[in-house]
């Protein structure tokens, strides 16, 4: 099947960085040439938009109507910012699930390509180093299957269903995002909304951590982050749905996201085969799907990575793709796709 860009999915609004789960975020590199990353536990409970757009806060109903006014003075209309229209969070429900079914999905690349190194400026003495290179966090991947590892796979469309893992089921929530190495750990967190992010900083470097919703034009917060510390403040709670793109602006190098979701039909996959889940390098499971016509959507953060001097890193735009897959009452359903990085 031909692989078809779509760049209005639900994590595709011009996001320019990304993070990514970890199971060994900072060993070295495996004999396979890749980092260790796997799937973090998360957190998320947000809304989708139709057909996958980001999720983003549904827009407030429209006044009832007034009573015509006397004409006045037209004045100039104020830009208006207009978002797509999607569910509150909280509109999933948890139901029985009857004839519940399996979808794999493979994500993989085309062709294999070389990793390449980024370079880190400062602090190799503070956490950040030793050396002058890191190996890149924006492309992970297995070089025999060319199994990818940081794709988000998620089921669009499913209102009702299973419940949320164990550690998202909780009223009050929380999710550990560290500084740690001079990268974000994990790199990709999958979030449910209202949860409250805490933020540590496991290196003896100061860090700040620049959150942006859905694109670089608009912060959500900038706190700073002194060697050690653990914080959280009433903005890192992120109620709000949408992708945060989370940034430092000391270390430019340092990249993230933070998503939040509507439901617990999710999954990340990892770089290499997983002997413990019994998935393959690049292989998402979606588990207990009601039978149902649905779209399957997978994301991946854009793999160019421009440097700027030392004054910051900017990122190609993310992947998204989207496939239809009809699941049936106890079967397994399997979708691949496979991308060119650039």
């Amino acid at each position: 099947m031909a692989t078809t860009p779509r760049w209005t999915g639900w994590l595709g609004l011009g996001v320019v960085a990304t993070l990514v789960a970890c199971g060994d975020q900072n060993g070295p590199l495996n004999p396979a040439g890749v980092w260790k990353y796997g799937v973090a536990p998360i957190e998320a409970k947000p809304a989708t938009a139709k057909g996958g757009a980001v999720p983003t806060d549904a827009p407030p109903p429209p006044a009832p109507a007034a009573s015509p006014a006397p004409a006045a003075p037209a004045a100039p209309a104020a830009p208006v910012r207009v978002e797509a229209p999607t569910p509150k969070a909280g509109a999933y429900a948890v139901a029985p699930v009857t004839g519940g079914a399996t979808v794999r999905v493979r994500c993989k690349l085309n062709r294999a390509v070389p990793l390449w190194n980024v370079p880190v400026y400062k602090d190799r003495d503070k956490g950040c180093g030793p050396h002058a290179e890191m190996v890149t966090e924006r492309l992970v991947y297995d070089p025999k299957s060319l199994g990818v590892g940081n794709c988000l796979v998620r089921v669009v469309g499913v209102s009702a269903g299973k419940d949320w893992p164990e550690p998202m089921r909780a009223e009050e929530r929380t999710f550990l995002l560290d500084q740690k190495g001079c990268v974000y750990v994990p790199h990709l967190a999958v979030v449910r909304g209202g949860t409250l992010l805490t933020i540590k900083n496991s290196d003896a470097a100061d860090h700040n951590l620049h959150a942006y919703r859905n694109t670089m034009a608009e912060t959500t917060f900038n706190l700073s982050s002194a060697p050690g510390s653990t914080i959280d403040a009433p903005e890192t709670y992120l109620e709000r749905m949408g992708v945060y793109i989370m940034k430092c602006d000391i270390h430019p190098w340092m990249s993230g996201h933070v998503v939040t979701v509507p439901d617990p039909y999710f999954d990340v996959t990892h770089a290499l085969d997983d002997p413990a889940s019994g998935k393959a390098a690049g292989e998402a499971v979606l588990t207990d799907v009601p039978p149902g016509e649905y779209q399957i959507e997978m994301w991946h953060e854009g793999t160019v990575e421009t440097v700027n001097g030392t004054a910051s890193v900017t990122y190609s735009a993310p992947f998204v793709e989207v496939r239809p897959v009809t699941v049936r009452a106890g079967e397994t359903a399997t979708v691949e796709i496979a991308f060119d990085p650039r």
